[in-house]
């Protein structure tokens, strides 16, 4: 007569909500985004022409600084804070929860995409902050824009960090 054991899975043991198509992605696009919120603030916007004679590239990192020196110190902690920290927070905040799903401590995952609900509320300010700047150098009959390769990071990062959000969130409540 042999013994038989019967191993029973340990219900303090949780499934793991990342399947292996999100685990190979997922990690690559948060570098991805960061990187191309790096290209915008760091890269030109816009080419502004004034009155074919004056040329002058608008790149976000430098306006702020810019607005610093020139002692518009409200504009630029408005810029600072809404353009260049809260997407940056954001996109953290949304590396945060997927590592904690990784982990499948999926009640830390929430609690991070709790933030993420929170900065979502302000996320689409920096796009309109982007915006702005574009009509307000397009619309000048003295000047000629041309948008710039910055530009197009910028608004990449932000539509791939809505992206990463919204797939997190989708794997959280998965996650049970």
């Amino acid at each position: 007569m042999r013994a038989e054991f019967k191993v029973e899975p340990d219900p303090n043991t949780r499934r793991r909500p990342i399947g292996r198509a999100d685990r190979l992605s997922l990690p690559p696009l948060l570098l991805l985004a960061l990187g191309l919120w790096g290209a915008g603030v760091a890269t030109p916007l816009l080419t502004v022409t004034k009155l074919f004679v004056w040329t002058d590239q608008i790149v976000i990192g430098r306006a702020v600084l810019q607005l610093f020196e020139e002692g518009e110190a409200p504009l630029a902690l408005v810029m600072l804070t809404f353009t260049l920290l809260l997407p940056l927070a954001k996109l953290g905040a949304t590396a945060a929860a997927y590592e904690a799903l990784r982990r499948a401590r999926t009640e830390a995952a929430r609690r991070r995409l709790g933030w993420i609900e929170r900065l979502g509320k302000w996320s689409m300010l920096d796009v309109f902050v982007i915006a702005v700047v574009v009509v307000v150098a397009k619309s000048g009959w003295q000047a000629d824009a041309v948008v710039e390769p910055g530009l197009w990071a910028f608004a990449g990062f932000a539509l791939l960090s809505s992206a990463l959000a919204f797939r997190v969130k989708a794997l959280a409540a998965r996650a049970g």
